[in-house]
């Protein structure tokens, strides 16, 4: 999991963190092992007291209980303007696949089936902060007529430093076909995607994508 905690350290230290989950030890643990990361984490017990949270600050990320005592999560998610920027992740206790597309339709980033093993949340996290960075790519890709460069605004130091080596291999010009790459990381760490960026953007852009 040490790539995962590292893009966990990356992605949230410093960032605001709000928790809303009624399980008091289950809170407690959640703001102890991301505080532990660098997180700034705030925490409510019920949908009454994350309302006011909520409007208080800026959220980066929030973790949100689905069965809480005042109310429907899914249904509190739903009520609201989330910005830009501000991942949702919904806990379940039920992980059922309607449950999961309830969330999705809700506006919810990812989820996490309770009862979970802490070293989870790196991996939900790391693919919360591929998202992010795809995002700002693809809008810079957008602005910039599909040619990435290696302009990568925004980004943390350690996806930059990732990025512009795969930007360099596949732009290398001494190269007559795009040299053998081995893409390693977690799952759910953006493997397939940085591949298929890979190809579409570099030298090998004209030929079929074959995963």
């Amino acid at each position: 999991m040490k790539s995962a905690e590292y893009a966990l350290r990356a992605e949230f230290s410093g960032h605001r963190i709000l928790v809303i989950e009624d399980d008091t030890l289950l809170r407690k643990q959640l703001q102890a092992y991301l505080q532990k990361h660098g997180a700034v984490v705030e925490t409510c017990a019920n949908l009454s007291s994350a309302r006011h949270r909520w409007q208080e600050s800026v959220w980066d990320t929030v973790l949100l209980d689905v069965n809480l005592p005042d109310g429907d999560g899914l249904e509190f998610l739903q009520a609201l303007d989330v910005p830009e920027g501000c991942a949702v992740v919904v806990m379940t206790a039920t992980g059922s696949a309607h449950t999961v597309v309830q969330a999705m339709r809700a506006g919810a980033s990812d989820y996490i089936a309770k009862p979970f093993d802490y070293e989870e949340l790196p991996v939900v996290f790391a693919r919360i902060h591929r998202d992010r960075c795809l995002q700002r790519i693809d809008r810079y890709r957008t602005q910039s007529g599909g040619d990435c460069g290696l302009i990568w605004s925004g980004l943390s130091a350690v996806w930059r430093d990732q990025l512009e080596a795969v930007a360099a291999i596949g732009k290398n010009r001494q190269a007559q076909v795009l040299p053998p790459v081995l893409l390693l990381g977690e799952t759910g760490t953006g493997k397939t995607t940085i591949a298929r960026w890979l190809h579409t953007t570099g030298r090998a852009a004209k030929v079929p994508w074959l995963k």
